[in-house]
């Protein structure tokens, strides 16, 4: 999966830009994304980033556009990572989103393949999570 942002007057940002997946390589970012179950989703304005009917908790990092966090002065820029759990479920901003998610789950547990990489990305997965929650 490539994945891209625009970012208004700037070069498009890439995944491996984004605290939960800098410095790993292509072929490791896509190994992470297979292996996290991570998948894109475009919003319109208002549609909360979580599909309808999901009811594990899952987690992403926003690509493009805007989104609303946990409270209306919250808001997400693309390479922000969000929680969408329970109630607190981020919405996509007046222009729209784009984000990877993933399921909570699937990012704390290192993978059958004991990659080293996954290692690192549960680590990260487990700081910014921390600091998400401690937010608000």
């Amino acid at each position: 999966m490539t994945v891209r942002c625009e970012r208004e007057g700037e070069r498009p940002l890439e995944i491996t830009e984004t605290p939960l997946f800098a410095g790993f390589s292509g072929e490791e970012t896509r190994h992470l994304l297979g292996c996290i179950g991570a998948r894109e989703r475009a919003c319109p304005p208002g549609e909360p980033l979580l599909p309808p009917g999901e009811s594990r908790p899952h987690a992403g990092v926003l690509l493009e556009g805007g989104a609303a966090g946990k409270d209306a002065c919250a808001n997400l820029a693309p390479g922000d990572f969000f929680l969408a759990e329970g109630p607190a479920r981020p919405a996509a901003g007046p222009d729209g989103a784009r984000a990877v998610i993933f399921r909570v789950d699937r990012a704390r547990a290192v993978c059958g393949a004991s990659c080293p990489y996954h290692r690192v990305m549960a680590e990260r997965f487990d700081r910014l999570a921390r600091a998400w929650s401690a937010a608000g």
